[in-house]
């Protein structure tokens, strides 16, 4: 008979570390792996989309330049229904009625007959309160075909022209992303607020500041160059920080972030931006010089003392202004805020704009429209 072998034996402990799964510290390895790989790569992704961001912003402001450039062309004047000193007037500061709203009336079209009948998409705006300084507008009108053929000089901008309130008219609730100059606990929105803005592309309002071209007096103080208002008469100044105070004054949620450009207590009572409404008067003006002089026509530029060099000029008819990837305009946490100085109260004198190029040192976008 043949003889019987035996089983093989099984190798018990061989099976067994074939069978087991990851240690710990092979875990703990592979995480660290991915946790490094996702470290290096999301911020890397974000800037990119940040810097895809900023160009497309830059793209928009220069979009925006060329149409004002074509309409003085076009109409030996610069764009804007209502006068700079109208903008620049101190019930503006309440109204909200801001300078690219006052542009687009033109750039855009919608302004109806003063007799055209109510309803729920003819509205009053402008820059003053009553309605005798006002002009009607037709919100379906905007950005569409004119009477008589009148040009429209942005038609090309489409979606990023967007409503300050929701499409009925009323303020956005909280919850939504389309906040674009909303102040929380308005239950009755002015047609100023209703009205269209333009957005970059970081979902914030685009600034629009007119200069007074008229003025021919020589500039010889900050005042001459920049107030908060154009009350003071008959001294005028070429700039106002009025012009913008929509979203510059305290308390209004800016662009989709909702940002403010002053967080009052019991937020974190921090001032963001250089321009805020919560910043001194004095220093709004002089920030105002640095953003909006004219590099190319300094006065006393050989002065020791950086605060007596000043623009003899503007920068443009149209300074367009975005504020970029944080939502600040000029934010105190920006490199060339920082560079400014003082520390938590930074001021942007044209003198250390011209010695230090400081505006080139913030994520906000500026395009002259000359």
């Amino acid at each position: 008979m043949p003889t019987s072998r035996p089983a093989p034996a099984t190798n018990h402990r061989s099976l067994s570390a074939s069978r087991r799964g990851f240690s710990i510290t092979e875990l703990l390895v592979v995480i660290f792996v991915i946790a490094l790989i996702i470290a290096i790569t999301v911020p890397a992704l974000s800037s990119a989309r940040a810097s895809a961001k900023r160009t497309e912003t830059s793209q928009l402001l220069s979009t925006l330049a060329s149409g004002v450039a074509q309409f003085r062309l076009d109409e030996n004047r610069q764009p804007g229904y209502f006068s700079v000193q109208d903008m620049g007037h101190s019930e503006n500061a309440t109204e909200g009625f801001s300078g690219m709203q006052n542009i687009m009336l033109e750039m855009l079209g919608g302004i109806v007959p003063d007799n055209t009948p109510a309803g729920a998409n003819i509205i009053s705006v402008g820059p003053r309160s009553g309605n005798a300084s006002k002009v009607k507008v037709d919100r379906n009108q905007i950005n569409l075909a004119q009477p008589g053929g009148r040009k429209l000089y942005w038609a090309s901008l489409g979606s990023k022209v967007f409503e300050r309130a929701d499409e009925n008219g009323l303020p956005v609730d909280i919850s939504t992303v389309r906040r674009l100059g909303f102040t929380p606990g308005n239950a009755s929105p002015t047609g100023n607020q209703q009205i269209r803005e333009i957005v970059d592309a970081f979902g914030s309002p685009v600034l629009a500041w007119a200069a007074d071209d008229s003025i021919r007096t020589p500039v010889t103080s900050v005042d001459d160059f920049a107030r908060i208002d154009s009350d003071s008469q008959p001294i005028r100044s070429r700039y106002y920080w009025n012009s913008n105070a929509a979203f510059l004054a305290n308390g209004v949620q800016v662009g989709v972030q909702a940002k403010l450009q002053y967080e009052a207590p019991p937020d974190s009572g921090i001032i963001r931006s250089m321009i805020s409404q919560q910043r001194t008067a004095v220093d709004r003006q002089r920030t105002l010089t640095g953003l909006l002089g004219n590099p190319g026509s300094p006065l006393n530029p050989t002065d020791t003392t950086i605060t007596n060099i000043l623009p003899s000029a503007p920068l443009a008819s149209v300074t367009f202004h975005a504020a970029g990837r944080d939502g600040y305009y000029l934010g105190i946490a920006n490199a060339g805020a920082k560079q400014a100085g003082p520390s938590g109260a930074p001021i942007l004198d044209y003198g250390k704009v011209l010695r230090d190029k400081l505006v080139e040192k913030f994520d906000d976008v500026v395009q002259a429209a000359n």
